[in-house]
């Protein structure tokens, strides 16, 4: 289950948290497959990603913040991997800027 979460500060004491292991995934699916994970979440709610250190963690954490979207990186038990913490923000569309 996902909860709301402020977007400043993350406390996962407080949430039930939505998880996606993506360790061996390649790129650019590691992305895809985060972008769709962020698409089914609202505003606030988020999302962990378990990537592999290096080209990975660059390429999605790049593209969610080119969204808008709230990262935090943190160690994971595996040394060779990484967890983003993404807080959902609103999209343009979402926050009433969409096209004309």
């Amino acid at each position: 289950m996902v909860s709301s979460v402020s977007v400043t500060e993350l406390d996962v004491t407080e949430l039930d948290v939505t998880e996606l292991d993506l360790r061996g995934t390649p790129c650019p699916l590691n992305f895809i497959r985060t972008k769709l994970a962020l698409e089914t979440l609202q505003p606030g709610e988020c999302l962990q990603v378990i990537l592999d250190a290096g080209e990975p963690e660059a390429m999605v954490s790049e593209g969610v913040a080119r969204a808008g979207h709230s990262i935090e990186r943190l160690p994971h038990a595996d040394a060779a991997a990484v967890l983003l913490r993404i807080a959902v923000h609103p999209t343009q569309d979402q926050a009433g800027f969409g096209a004309l």
